[in-house]
């Protein structure tokens, strides 16, 4: 779990997942948007952007961790 904000400069510690699936969200969608294109940007082969983001997932009653 990462912010948007901490992606670009924390890439060295995401490298050994580049081929790996990673899921991207945040509430609405803008800020996962960024974090998107910085790990598409930097090679990452298989990015995936939450459809609906958090939003959504609360509206479809999605389990939450707590």
């Amino acid at each position: 779990n990462m912010s948007h904000s901490t992606v670009a400069d924390n890439l060295h510690k995401l490298d050994k997942f580049k081929n790996e699936l990673v899921i991207v969200y945040c509430r609405s969608g803008r800020r996962a948007g960024i974090a998107e294109n910085i790990l598409k940007k930097a090679g990452f082969t298989n990015v995936r952007h939450l459809s609906g983001d958090f939003n959504a997932w609360q509206a479809n009653n999605q389990e939450i961790a707590k």
